[in-house]
């Protein structure tokens, strides 16, 4: 009762054709369940070429897509939220996502600076605020 999921980075912005090439043939002969596509590479990546990414890779493999170790690694938090804002949305209502990871969510404990969504003493950061009310009025059926 598991599921293969292939999950690898650089899959939006940097390598999106190789990935597709390494998953295809294991989507169209039914040995993927789903991709995992790492998101550390979406940092000022525009909303609009996030959705052209999710709708090629969909049509290409025809598999549900997973958000994985989604972060922003910004220490601004302005420019962290505004990158959250603009994806987020994209991810929740793309019918070929099936969940969202967040990857590294506390202040420094991880390799990508910025890419917290709360201090290591608990106080959150805008971007944290902002998605969990986000989540709480948009919830998924």
């Amino acid at each position: 009762n598991s599921m293969l999921i292939l999950n690898d980075y650089t899959t939006f912005q940097f390598q999106p054709t190789q990935f597709i090439q390494l998953a295809k043939p294991l989507a169209l002969g039914g040995y993927l369940d789903a991709v995992g596509m790492q998101s550390h590479d979406v940092t000022n990546y525009s909303a609009a070429n996030l959705k052209r990414d999710l709708d090629n890779i969909y049509s290409q493999l025809n598999v549900p897509i997973y958000i994985s170790e989604y972060d922003i690694g910004l220490t601004n938090d302005q420019q962290q939220l505004q990158n959250i804002q603009n994806h987020m949305p994209v991810f929740w209502a793309h019918p070929a996502v099936k969940g969202i990871t967040i990857w590294g969510y506390v202040e420094g404990s991880t390799w990508i600076t910025g890419s917290g969504l709360m201090s290591a003493n608990g106080q959150a950061r805008p971007s944290l605020t902002w998605l969990m009310n986000y989540i709480k009025q948009n919830p998924k059926q």
